[in-house]
């Protein structure tokens, strides 16, 4: 697929970019990736696509799940929100690795980006529907460029001392 690996924010291009339309993929996109279903695509202000998968391999869609700044239960997930205008015109102000914190808060093992937006609002790509594991967050740039945003995390090998 010739995609590249991406992890950190400033390397991402994502902050500052304002999300002007959030959508479902259209056929065409679903096809290039090779799914059988549409994830839910956040667009930005210089027409760079977000959307999420279930994994960094790209094998299948995921699903954006929000947590509204105010909000203290369970995360929303986009594609049973009805009205998703509260996204529009906010402002990215970061993209990083969750916290230990976050993973715990969410019940995830794998360790994923969240991107943070102006009203303090969280979006993470999910694995699922359900919030059963993180997935990972693809941008595709205005070139047609895609790129996954990874999470490096400290491998241990047993019996190593580092």
């Amino acid at each position: 697929m010739g995609m590249k690996n991406i992890d950190n924010t400033d390397e991402s291009g994502l902050r500052g970019r304002l999300i002007k339309n959030v959508r479902t993929m259209t056929k065409e996109e679903t096809d290039k990736e090779g799914w059988a279903a549409p994830a839910q695509a956040l667009i930005l202000d210089d027409s760079t696509m977000l959307y999420p998968s279930r994994d960094e391999e790209g094998n299948g869609a995921g699903v954006f799940a929000i947590r509204p700044r105010r909000q203290k239960g369970f995360m929303l997930f986009l594609q049973k929100i009805p009205e998703t205008s509260f996204l529009l015109d906010k402002v990215i102000i970061t993209c990083r690795p969750m916290s230990k914190e976050e993973l715990k808060k969410e019940g995830w093992q794998t360790p994923a980006h969240v991107i943070i937006l102006n009203d303090n609002t969280k979006i993470y790509a999910s694995r699922d529907e359900e919030g059963n594991d993180s997935g990972a967050l693809f941008i595709r740039d205005p070139m047609g460029k895609t790129s996954v945003m990874i999470t490096i995390t400290e491998i241990k090998t047993p019996g190593v001392q580092g």
